[in-house]
């Protein structure tokens, strides 16, 4: 493009009529609205303005000078009075004054009384698009307030010097009919109506051969015209057209570009006030509250607040001014509350009362909103309010299903044709999904307008019940995939609707707790293997408690019990997890659900095996794994052999318990249960290092652990690193083993998961004994040890008991005897022996502690701990 030509030259006016335009122009008045202004019709304003009427001028003086913002240069006002008297008395035409006291027609870029924040990045962008030569027509799209217009005028100035014949700008707002927008475009230029040629045809005739950035504002409400713009353009090579739209055009040639919020710091990102004021978002904020209240500053304190408020109006430009506008009477955190909605006004009811030379409907947030929503179809208009009930969005089936009470393939396609059309009017955004899916969802402030107008339109309930509805059989049916070759997808889909998902049990807490029952036990594996299970057990605990009250549905209610008892168990409540268990059992049997029974057994058998009543648990295990192959129930049956497994390793048979793995295995994978496969695998490593074969158990963990890192099992995960970091320590490496534990830790710990936290601090007691730190050591067991205690995990907590006596046997040698002396009757009791892995440290522990002291005083205070009973040891140890 060739730089534009310097000069501030225009063609000189010698009659009143064409200076009249041109003014009118330069002050963005339509021959409507001086028409009124002065008091005449707009036929008179034309007649003027093509001096086929005389000029009044007082009321040219009174009304018409002052409507045409002359103040600022009055040579120009001077030159309309002489120009109208001349005309009246029938004089010559006056000297026309100097070119340079006439400003140029067409770099007429209204000038903002505020300051804009700068969008670097996307001002770059525009800049970038409209210097390829090929460009000619640039559409800006976003939802409404996003900040199209000044964006489009912060490029529009920058591209100045890029075309020689300026830049012109075309307010289209106050426009309705689309056949006037070429007419809009002529006036705005200057043209003169001089025959009686189409409009296009004389703007393109006057346009041939010019360079200029034709700026049209606001053309979502005449789209219908956007034929006449390609046809404008292919008639004038010259020009480029820069378009602010809510709606693509759609013509050929159309680069599109949306334009996104204002720039926020992440969710979660500390960084210093400093930094969060130069964010584009938070600018505006704090420009716009200097506005009213001078004094403002961005502070350590208030700098949070800001940034919530500009995240809950999703970084929108014009609701961030509204906002910042009503600080004058609320501070930061004042104004957060009231558009959290709870302490008042929610964000559309709070946003009001814009700067009064905005547009009419660009002074409330809601009025903006509802210039966009009034442009819509009625079918546009129902799917629109349909996505209103979605958190974080949802899937075009998902909007089918809650928009229609029986969802036909018409039908389906024909929301999905709506879907498209509202994306591409900007009131939807298109997100690809984690998984590969599309799904559509509304910003904030757009999503609590559309749950307004369900609410107006009385269809929020059914809404709300198909939604509900919709999540629940998601749920029921991702159960079947969450043991197969398909779990990893439906738990990424699960994941993906989670917020939907929450939306939906609150809804059955509410109006349907049988339903919620289901929903919320068709969820449990998902939140075990999510490590969600607090989570779970909360769901779980209210809507057992309103059964309680309300319920009438035993089926429901025994499945509920049988899954809340499930997470219950595997975060170490036992006595809850048995307590649950025992109330399901006791239903199914009353409703002769065979699978059911199995199902609160196998729990019971959980129970009875971190008890180490092995004896207990091998006989509900055996029974499980009977009712399970009778009802060809594989995953069942998995669990089962699995579960007998264990007891085996526990109870020293290794080569039982290796056979039962290895058949569980062989199900995993023709079940396609890669988790159960990696679960397993684990389980043979620790068969593995309790025989002492260090290597193998290493790589099996490394296979374990690969397997739940791939599938996202922060559960199973953990339990591998501290397996890994085990076999690491036997093999001498004790820096690594540090670490992989330390990693295990931390995900047990945000897991809440206290079995494996009390594993992992026996473990690292265990390697800290070994680095010559043993008061570090009993401590870890200490802490160990009351964590296995408050479980009811008495394996666990023989093995704590002997390493802290290892730990203090230098030093209190009698009270290690004793501490030996009482895990030694405890395994005795339990019926665990002692593991072939441990036995080398556990011998060098007791015959450190023997070395320093007297043989029969040591024989005395171990024969004294075999005596004392478990609860007197736990005290002592942990007192």
């Amino acid at each position: 493009m060739s730089p534009r030509t310097s000069t501030d030259a225009i063609p000189v006016f010698t009659t009143f009529g064409p200076l009249l335009r041109y003014l009118r122009m330069r002050a963005r008045l339509s021959q409507r609205e001086l028409a009124l202004v002065a008091g005449y019709s707009e036929s008179q304003i034309s007649r003027l303005e093509g001096d086929q009427r005389l000029p009044d001028l007082d009321v040219l003086r009174s009304h018409v000078i002052p409507a045409l913002l002359l103040d600022d240069l009055p040579t120009l006002a001077d030159r309309l009075i002489q120009l109208a008297s001349a005309a009246r008395e029938g004089q010559p035409t006056p000297a026309a004054p100097p070119p340079a006291a006439i400003v140029p027609l067409h770099n007429n870029l209204p000038m903002s009384l505020t300051t804009m924040v700068d969008r670097v990045p996307e001002v770059a962008t525009l800049v970038a698009l409209l210097e390829r030569p090929e460009l000619r027509l640039l559409t800006l799209t976003g939802p409404p307030g996003i900040g199209k217009t000044r964006l489009s005028l912060q490029a529009a100035a920058r591209m100045q010097a890029q075309f020689a014949d300026g830049v012109l700008f075309v307010a289209l707002a106050l426009i309705q009919d689309p056949a006037l927008v070429v007419p809009t475009i002529a006036q705005t230029y200057g043209l003169a109506e001089r025959d009686d040629r189409p409009a296009l045809n004389r703007l393109a005739t006057a346009l041939r051969g010019r360079r200029l950035l034709l700026v049209l504002d606001n053309f979502e409400q005449v789209v219908a015209a956007a034929p006449q713009l390609a046809e404008l353009l292919q008639m004038a090579p010259g020009i480029t057209a820069l378009v602010t739209s809510r709606v693509v055009l759609q013509i050929s040639g159309e680069q599109q570009y949306s334009v996104p919020p204002l720039e926020l710091p992440a969710a979660g990102l500390r960084l210093p006030t400093e930094e969060l004021a130069r964010y584009p978002g938070v600018q505006l904020f704090i420009e716009r509250v200097r506005g009213v209240r001078p004094d403002f500053m961005l502070t350590p304190e208030n700098a949070p607040t800001v940034v919530e408020i500009c995240t809950r109006l999703d970084g929108l430009p014009l609701a961030i001014e509204l906002a910042a506008a009503r600080s004058r009477l609320f501070t930061p955190a004042a104004l957060l509350e009231r558009l959290r909605g709870p302490a008042g006004a929610t964000t559309l009811t709070f946003l009001t009362n814009g700067p009064r030379d905005l547009l009419t409907h660009q002074r409330t947030l809601r009025g903006t909103i509802d210039w966009s929503y009034a442009l819509l179809s009625h079918i546009e208009r129902q799917i629109f309010r349909q996505l209103g009930v979605f958190i974080g969005g949802g899937t075009a089936e998902a909007t089918c299903a809650i928009a229609h009470d029986q969802s036909s393939t018409a039908s389906a396609a024909r929301t999905i044709e709506v879907l498209e059309s509202l994306v591409n009017q900007s009131m939807v955004k298109v997100e690809p999904g984690p998984d590969g899916s599309i799904r559509f969802a509304l910003l904030e402030v757009l999503r609590e307008y559309a749950l307004d107008q369900l609410k107006q339109a009385d269809q929020l309930d059914t809404a709300q019940q198909r939604h509900a509805s919709y999540y629940a059989q998601l749920a029921s049916v991702a159960v079947d995939h969450l043991s197969g070759a398909e779990q990893d997808r439906w738990l990424d889909r699960l994941q993906i609707e989670y917020a939907n998902l929450n939306v939906a049990l609150e809804w059955h807490a509410l109006h349907d707790i049988a339903g919620g029952l289901r929903c919320a036990t068709a969820l449990c594996r998902f939140w075990l293997i999510r490590g969600m299970m607090t989570e779970g057990r909360s769901w779980f605990a209210r809507l057992l408690a309103l059964d309680s009250q309300h319920g009438s549905d035993c089926s429901a209610r025994a499945a509920g019990l049988t899954a809340a008892g499930f997470l219950a168990y595997q975060q170490g409540h036992q006595q809850q997890a048995e307590t649950l268990s025992s109330e399901a059992l006791d239903l199914y049997c009353q409703l002769d659900d065979q699978q059911g029974v199995a199902d609160a057994l196998m729990n019971l058998g959980y129970v009875a095996f971190h008890r180490s009543a092995y004896s207990r648990a091998t006989a509900i295990y055996s029974e499980c794994l009977d009712l399970y192959r009778q009802l060809n129930e594989r995953t069942g049956e998995a669990r089962a052999l699995r579960s007998l497994a264990l007891v085996a390793k526990d109870q020293g048979d290794f080569g039982r318990a290796t056979r039962l793995h290895e058949e569980n295995l062989a199900l995993c994978h023709q079940l396609g249960d890669r988790r159960g496969a990696a679960s397993t695998l684990l389980n043979l490593s620790i068969v593995a290092y309790w025989k002492g074969e260090y290597a193998r158990a290493r790589s099996l963990a490394e296979q374990a652990a690969g397997i739940h890192r791939e599938l996202n099992d922060r559960m199973g995960l953990a339990y591998a690193l501290d397996q890994l970091g085990m076999a690491a320590y036997k093999q001498g490496q004790h820096a690594p083993a540090l670490t992989l534990l330390a990693e295990s830790l931390a995900l047990f710990r945000a897991l809440d998961e206290k079995i494996g936290m009390a594993m992992v601090y026996n473990d690292m007691g265990i390697i800290a004994q070994a680095h010559g730190t043993p008061q570090r050591a009993a401590q870890l067991q200490r802490d160990g040890l009351e964590l296995a205690i408050q479980i009811g995990d008495q394996r666990r907590a023989i093995f704590c008991i002997e390493a802290l006596a290892s730990a203090i046997g230098a030093s209190e040698p009698l009270q290690a005897a004793r501490f030996f002396g009482a895990a030694e009757a405890l395994r005795e009791a339990l019926g665990t022996p002692l593991p072939a892995a441990e036995i080398a440290s556990y011998e060098r522990g007791v015959i450190t502690a023997r070395a320093r002291v007297d043989a029969a005083d040591f024989s005395s205070a171990w024969e004294a701990g075999r005596l004392c009973s478990a609860e007197q040891i736990y005290r002592e140890v942990v007192s």
